[in-house]
């Protein structure tokens, strides 16, 4: 009777900690998911970051030519 309790126990512990690391794999799963996408997302704002830095400089560049062409400070 003692080794049955003991081993229902057991069973119950391993049952237990498969449950976890069956959560735990999911939770990772998810996190990784979420990492591409925020990965992605960061791609595509350095890019659009980096676009429009480049409008700017040229925008920039054009008010300066234009104020030095017409020697205007």
């Amino acid at each position: 009777m003692l080794l049955q309790t003991e081993l229902n126990r057991l069973v119950e512990e391993l049952h237990r900690a498969e449950e976890a690391q069956r959560n735990t794999e999911a939770a990772r799963h998810r996190l990784e998911v979420e990492l591409r996408d925020m990965a992605a997302r960061l791609e595509q704002a350095e890019h659009v970051a980096l676009r429009e830095g480049k409008r700017i400089v040229a925008k920039l560049q054009n008010r300066v030519n234009y104020s030095l062409l017409y020697n205007i400070y």
